[in-house]
Order: structure tokens, then C-alpha cells, then sequence
């Protein structure tokens, strides 16, 4: 039969064992939470990059002579369509945009020019030939 003090300390040592097993699973478990996180924030920036580049699409050209940038940072996307006069909306749950306008003009054959616009948001990337 065991002593009281006996039943005491295998207690400990149990909770012991428990705890050093449940605190770095917690941690990874955290870990794990904040990398879906940082993942999911990439994904939604990104998706609305590419919303606001399409939109950029559908201005004309001389609105957008208006706008040439290099590098101009924004901290939500309705901040970048209030500067380029877009009425959209997008949702603005997380930040940090950063815009380039270019002049992009390009040849093809022997007479024949384009002008168009280099357009940057973030990382992602397009070329934009308005319609004459």
C-alpha cells in the first residue's frame, strides 16, 4: 500500500511530464497559427492588387498621364483609389500597398506606336495599352 507521501509526488512528477509535453505543443501550435495568418494576408493583398490593377485598366489615358509614380506607398487600398479618383470599394482588412505609373511606349514594325503605361502594385506587375 502506498504512503500518502508517495501518491503526492507521483502527482507531481505526472503534471511535471504533462506540462513539459503540452507547453512546446502550444508553441508550435501558435507558430503554425501566425504562418496561416502572415499567409493568408499575402493571399488577400495580392487579390487586391490585381483588382486594383485591372481597375487602373479601365481609365483613360489622360487620367492616368495624371498619375504617373514612382514608388508611392499607400497603407490601404481606398487610399490608392482615392488617388487615382476610382469610385470602388474594396475591403481594406489589412495594408501597405505601394504603386508605380510608367509611360511605356513600345513599337511594333516600322511606323507603328503605342503608348502605354507600366503599372506595378506590390509585386504584381502589368502593362496597360489604352484605346485611341
Amino acid at each position: 500500500m502506498l504512503n500518502k507521501g508517495e501518491s503526492l509526488i507521483e502527482i507531481t512528477v505526472s503534471i511535471a511530464i504533462f506540462l513539459s509535453l503540452l507547453i512546446p505543443t502550444l508553441n508550435i501550435l501558435n507558430r503554425v497559427y501566425i504562418a496561416n495568418r502572415e499567409v493568408d494576408i499575402m493571399i488577400f493583398n495580392k487579390q487586391n492588387s490585381y483588382n486594383i490593377l485591372e481597375l487602373i485598366k479601365q481609365m483613360k489615358q489622360d487620367d492616368l498621364d495624371k498619375k504617373i509614380c514612382e514608388n508611392i506607398e499607400f497603407n490601404k487600398s481606398s487610399d490608392i483609389l482615392k488617388y487615382l479618383n476610382l469610385d470602388y470599394t474594396l475591403n481594406d482588412e489589412y495594408g501597405k500597398y505601394r504603386l508605380t505609373i510608367r509611360k511605356n511606349d513600345m513599337y511594333s514594325g516600322i511606323n507603328s506606336e503605342y503608348h502605354g503605361f507600366y503599372i506595378k502594385i506590390n509585386k504584381v506587375e502589368g502593362i496597360y495599352v489604352p484605346r485611341k
